[in-house]
């Protein structure tokens, strides 16, 4: 058989695989070229060779998505009855076949064909309509296409809006292959003309000083494709006009090229946040003929805005495999708040919540992600009645609705899964592995719950304000060619003015530091200002000298020079005038510098160490994707290694802040912690170190009054390590009665050895069947050290004991050790044995039935044993002596609670499809006895309950 025979019939014998109903219900039919690969061990690339041909052939529909995939066109025609003409051979996807088909097979339209992105788009038909239209008419306008300036508010999805044209564009062209799309941010150049050319158009080798080879520009790169010119209002008039001969004739020059203009074929698309008449030049608007604006969030009809809820949602669902229970309260926060960074803040604000209320799924027991009015931080009074109006539509009436993977109750488009893929951070894989990691080492539970809190906050502070690594590289474009020689002057001025010869290792500290400051002025913002009337007081000299480089910096690096550089610069060149090598080795207190970003840290320390040739200050860098928890063990290991007995911890964000009372608690030694840590701050601490400092409790102090002023000292939250009182609980399922003497028993055994703070309490089961109703039956002063009860309890790091092992021999021993009293009763001779053997003696079923309030104890339990042996008889099994204890325990209280109560247990948990219908007819059967006599009725959920406590190790 030829190889491509054999291609054919393995995709014959899938594709019989394909029933109607899966054809019409299910999005992915068909076959990919790897699995073909796989099932006939043939080359990947052979195989594709041969479907391809297949297709062209007729005999294979080939789906354009990815991966391609392939199905025989034989099988689909005789499950839709009916014969898919050539049109249809290749689609970009099986819904376009599935739509043509329930439509009584119309012809398609080449935008149907193509299955359009536009669709993507929440509001495409309705409040996006008109600018999608504008963007087809431009892309589709002959020859090349028109080029096309979006305009809107920061967040409305202009980047996303242009991803979608070129999408668009490259689905429709007819020749196949990969259509260029360029991304380019203006501000990144937008004070150097220079830099701005050599960027855009490319630069020839000697074209300036620093340019050692040829180097091609985006202009070219984007060539028979989209030049997208992100921020665009950002580039100076002399910007613009570089761009008339490429947006006129097609033509471009290199910088520093004699040669004639080389021509390209580039669409241009701009996206703008500002008043493009205030902006731009006019000769510049005349050559981008289209502008297309994209309404802002609060412009988006509330039916819009509560599809992109649902939908942002529904992807945290996807990432979390958990369901989302959204009350009415919480959706209507987020209807009506107003977020300034429009869809942008929206998804953050919905991702920042969700990964917040996702801690309750960790820390407390949670089953679903809960999103209510405790994560709502304004009061929500409704007073927007067609807001009310359409969530009155979709609740129903309901407390809440349920956000699932599929959303198939709301009419939203499924969630994109290759969107949710490139998202930045996973943040619930990421909060799952540093709980566990945490618990692993020990750190308690209200620790840990802080640590996640703060890293949560940590996290989106860090990746909404731009502040990692990535950014921090494209600052180094900065140091390109000609920044490099502005530098090296700036650093002969400081030498000039100190009067000091800086070493190699100083200047590289220096770009660094020029790194972070150009990075702030980048994004239009400053560095913090510090203790500034305090720094020119105690360093005037040093003051007036720095004025003088602020000036020179600003003349040379034609950028203003804020006063917080002013002030580094005054500590830099005062710890230049007065270092002095500095012996550590007997200092019994450490310095260390914990801050976010691969290298921050290392820069900041080796900075300082530099400066006042010191080892003192240590370093923990913490990139965005390691864990706090590895990050709080390298913090431990230095500590020991170093055997510091003090420590003051320098850290740049509040997340950070608790590991200074974690480490008094776990290596019992003083700390102090100081937050928002900069460059200067950290010289003038460690210049202060250096000179002044003879004792702790001297850096105690001197931080502490910084503090006063300008709040960078921390105190650890010491409310976490106050000593709360302790509550034992005990539960039964069938009810309060035999969970009340438990507790008794207990009492009992253990009398005067209890701790005086603590108290046992007896709940009904449905009050604490999970970690969030648990957690909710005591204060914020007290702590659940353990629960007893007859079913299983999910909970995270709450001891639990069953009955089932408080009645085994070794029950008593883990009792002992929850309530705390091991060393108390090793301390009295034999104290330990006799009360084990005291209490495994008490424990018996009659001493259990005994406090039964209305039956004859004697009487209901030889009617169970009878019930049971008749179930062990028709079963044709023995149980063990503990099973047998706890189903006679269970079912005695079981009849007095049917007997007082007059009501059955509503127990959910067993699912009809799990049980064997057979073995509930037997128990059935077994209790007909007993509800004649007592004239009851065993509800179903009884008897699955006696199911499960017989044949289930784990209710």
């Amino acid at each position: 058989m030829k190889r491509k025979d054999r291609i054919y019939e393995e995709i014959q014998k899938l594709s019989r695989q394909i029933t109607k109903e899966s054809l019409l219900g299910d999005l992915s039919i068909g076959y990919s070229a790897e699995l073909i690969s796989a099932n006939l061990n043939i080359a990947r690339n052979t195989v594709s060779q041969e479907l391809n041909l297949l297709n062209v052939e007729g005999k294979l529909i080939k789906i354009k998505s990815r991966p391609v995939l392939f199905v025989d066109k034989r099988q689909v025609e005789t499950l839709l009855n009916l014969s898919i003409d050539k049109e249809y051979w290749e689609i970009r996807s099986i819904e376009v076949l599935r739509q043509r088909y329930l439509n009584n097979y119309a012809p398609l339209t080449q935008e149907e064909r193509l299955d359009d992105p536009f669709k993507k788009l929440i509001g495409y038909d309705q409040s996006l309509k008109d600018a999608i239209n504008k963007a087809k008419s431009a892309l589709l306008y002959p020859p090349n296409g028109l080029h096309v300036l979006l305009s809107g508010d920061s967040g409305v999805g202009k980047t996303y809006f242009a991803e979608l044209m070129h999408k668009y564009y490259e689905l429709y062209q007819s020749k196949g292959g990969i259509i260029p799309f360029v991304y380019f941010n203006c501000s990144e150049y937008y004070n150097n003309p220079e830099l701005l050319t050599g960027q855009l158009f490319g630069y020839t080798k000697g074209a300036f000083t620093g340019a050692v080879a040829d180097r091609e520009g985006l202009v070219q790169q984007a060539d028979g494709g989209f030049l997208f010119l992100d921020e665009i209002h950002r580039l100076p008039a002399e910007g613009q006009e570089k761009l008339f001969s490429l947006l006129d004739k097609g033509t471009f020059r290199k910088l520093g090229s004699s040669n004639q203009e080389q021509a390209v074929n580039v669409r241009l698309i701009g996206a703008t946040t500002c008043d493009i008449t205030a902006t731009f030049l006019k000769t510049f608007l005349r050559r981008i003929p289209v502008v297309i604006k994209i309404p802002s969030l609060e412009e988006r009809s509330f039916q819009e805005r509560l599809e992109m809820i649902l939908k942002f949602l529904q992807q945290e669902s996807i990432k979390t495999k958990l369901n989302i229970h959204l009350t009415e309260d919480f959706a209507y926060y987020m209807m009506t708040y107003h977020f300034d960074g429009n869809i942008g803040a929206l998804k953050s604000e919905i991702q920042y919540k969700c990964a917040q209320a996702f801690l309750n799924v960790m820390t407390q027991g949670f089953s679903e992600i809960v999103l209510d009015d405790t994560f709502v931080t304004e009061t929500v009074r409704f007073r927007e009645p067609k807001v009310k109006e359409t969530l009155e539509f979709v609740f129903k009436n309901n407390n809440f609705i349920l956000i699932t993977a599929q959303n198939s109750n709301f009419a939203v488009k499924k969630a994109d899964l290759k969107e949710i893929e490139k998202d930045e951070i996973n943040f619930y894989a990421l909060l799952m592995k540093e709980y566990h990691a945490l618990r692993d080492k020990k750190v308690s539970h209200a620790e840990s719950k802080l640590l996640l809190e703060n890293k949560i906050s940590t996290l989106f502070q860090y990746t909404y304000n731009k502040l990692d690594a990535s950014n921090i590289r494209k600052v180094e474009q900065f140091i390109e060619e000609p920044m490099v020689g502005k530098i090296s002057k700036l650093i002969r001025k400081i030498e000039e003015i100190a009067e000091r010869t800086l070493d190699e290792s100083t200047k590289n500290n220096v770009y660094l530091h020029m790194y972070t400051f150009l990075a702030y002025m980048k994004k239009g913002t400053n560095p913090p200002i510090y203790n500034t009337p305090h720094i020119m007081e105690l360093y005037q000299e040093e003051y007036e000298k720095a004025k003088e480089i602020g000036r020179y910096m600003s003349e040379v690096l034609n950028i203003p020079c804020p006063k917080s550089e002013l002030i580094f610069m005054t500590l830099f060149l005062n710890a230049l005038c007065n270092n002095r090598s500095a012996a550590t080795e007997n200092m019994t207190y450490g310095i260390v510098v914990i801050a976010h970003g691969d290298t921050t840290a290392t820069s900041m320390a080796n900075f300082a160490n530099t400066l006042f040739k010191t080892n003192i200050v240590q370093a923990i860098d913490m990139p965005l994707d390691r864990s706090v928890s590895d990050t709080l063990e390298e913090l431990i290991e230095l500590v020991k290694q170093k055997k510091y007995k003090e420590l003051v911890i320098l850290v740049d964000m509040g997340s950070l802040t608790i590991f200074g009372e974690i480490i008094e608690k776990q290596l019992r030694m003083e700390t102090v912690v100081v937050k928002n840590i900069t460059t200067g701050i950290l010289l003038e601490v460690t210049g202060k170190f250096l000179r002044d400092f003879t004792t702790f409790q001297d850096i105690k102090r001197y931080i502490a009054a910084l503090s006063d002023k300008h709040e960078i000292f921390v105190v650890p939250p010491r409310d976490l390590l106050k000593k709360k009182s302790k509550i034992l609980i005990t539960s039964c399922v069938t009810g309060i009665g035999t969970a009340n003497k438990i507790k008794i028993l207990i009492e009992q055994t253990f009398k005067d050895l209890l701790p005086a703070d603590l108290r046992i309490e007896s709940k009904e089961y449905h009050l604490i069947n999970t970690q969030e109703k648990l957690l909710d039956q005591v204060g914020e002063d007290e702590e659940i050290i353990g629960v007893i009860g007859t079913f299983t309890i999910n909970l995270l790091d709450i001891p639990f004991i069953s009955l089932e092992e408080l009645f085994s021999e070794n029950g008593i021993n883990l009792l002992i050790d929850i309530i705390g009293i091991r060393d108390q009763l090793n301390n009295l001779e034999n104290r330990t044995e006799n009360i084990t053997k005291n209490f495994v003696s008490s424990i018996t079923l009659q001493s259990i039935v005994d406090y039964l309030t209305i039956l004859n104890p004697q009487k209901i339990l030889q009617e169970m044993e009878d019930v049971l042996n008749e179930i062990c008889k028709k079963m044709k099994q023995e149980f063990s002596k503990q099973t047998r204890l706890r189903f006679l325990i269970h079912c005695c209280c079981m009849v007095e609670r049917i007997i007082v109560a007059k009501s059955s247990l509503k127990y959910q948990r067993i699912k009809s499809d799990s049980v064997d219908n057979d073995v509930l007819s037997v128990i059935k059967v077994s209790f007909a006895t007993i509800e004649n006599h007592y004239g009851i009725k065993l509800s179903y959920s009884e008897i699955a309950c006696i199911y499960e406590l017989l044949f289930k190790k784990t209710p």
